[in-house]
Order: C-alpha cells, then sequence, then structure tokens
C-alpha cells in the first residue's frame, strides 16, 4: 500500500481523541459497521490496527490521524500504559527519552527503577543511566532515602520524560492524572 495519509486514514477509521478509541466506518470486509472498535492487543501490549497493509500501532495512527503526519521519532506513552492512545497521553520521543519513560524490569525485585539490594553491604544501592553512562547516587539503609534520591536524579537528568510517581499514580487511574 501506499504511504498512509490523514484523508485515507479518516476515510476509514474515526478516532475518539477523549478515549484514544478508533472505529471502523466500514468494517474491513466492506460491511457497514460504524460501531466496530478496531485494533487488537499485541503481544507486545500495544493496540494495532491493520488499514491495508501491515498492522500499524494505534498510538501512531492516532498521531496522524491528529496532526496530518506519521511521526518521525517514537511515540511516548506519558502514564506508561500503552492502550491509552489518547492524544493527551501520547508525544514524539527519541528512543532513549521514551526508554526513560518505561515501567521497571519484570526481573526488579525493589518495585523501583535504578534501585536495588546489596547483600554484601546489606544496603539499597540507588543507580541512573546519563547518556549510557551508569552513576552511582549511592547506599541506603532505608529503601526511602534510595527511592528519593533516584526520583531526584530522575527530575534533574530526565525532566519530563523521568518515570516517577505521578506517571505511576497516573498508570493506575486510567491515565486521568493531569490533563
Amino acid at each position: 500500500m501506499a504511504r498512509l495519509t490523514q484523508d485515507a486514514l479518516k476515510s476509514r477509521l474515526r478516532y475518539e481523541p477523549d478515549t484514544g478509541d478508533f472505529f471502523w466506518h466500514k468494517a474491513p470486509r466492506g460491511k457497514p459497521l460504524t460501531h466496530l472498535r478496531a485494533g487488537t492487543k499485541s503481544k507486545s501490549g500495544y493496540i494495532r490496527i491493520r488499514v491495508g497493509g501491515s498492522p500499524i500501532g494505534a498510538h501512531r495512527l492516532a498521531w496522524l490521524y491528529t496532526y496530518g503526519k506519521m511521526p518521525t521519532k517514537e511515540i511516548d506513552h506519558i502514564n506508561g500504559n500503552t492502550i491509552d492512545n489518547r492524544i493527551c497521553n501520547l508525544r514524539e520521543a527519541a528512543h532513549h527519552e521514551n526508554a526513560r519513560n518505561s515501567r521497571p524490569s519484570t526481573e526488579n525485585t525493589s518495585g523501583h527503577k535504578g534501585i536495588s539490594w546489596s547483600r554484601a553491604e546489606k544496603k539499597w544501592t540507588a543507580v541512573i543511566t546519563v547518556l549510557r553512562k551508569t552513576v552511582f547516587l549511592g547506599r541506603f539503609a532505608e529503601i526511602e532515602r534510595a527511592i528519593a534520591a533516584r526520583n531526584a536524579a530522575e527530575e534533574k537528568y530526565h525532566g519530563d520524560f523521568a518515570y516517577t510517581r505521578r506517571n505511576i499514580r497516573a498508570m493506575f487511574n486510567g491515565g486521568n492524572d493531569e490533563h
């Protein structure tokens, strides 16, 4: 298929920016089903919609639908919820910015990015990655102090892309925190 345009997208789908949902004007096989929600959740946790050729992330389609062009960078879900495709929850981001706003690894046992338990020291260690280099923030007897050091470093080095408690709250509130 030729490059998808905003007009071609709007002729096939209706986007609701307040919910982030897409609906078919006609079902993919040509049947008029205007209330049929478009897209399926992929294994990676994103909503994908097949428009013509291969599946495209609904977050990228929301950007095209709203701004008239495909994003040139990655699209970051501000609240970390990959199925929350409301336009107010989406922003363009370089890969390293998008990675800053990611959830902690599934192997993380502290529940906090950059915080781990040092068995040898019997203390919590806090680190952050800045420009591909690990910055040591300290060792702490209390996890709360390690978290505070990490949060301060995130605000300093990552700014708007910091994975902060504000973003975590927004994830569990359906993304309705700060809009």
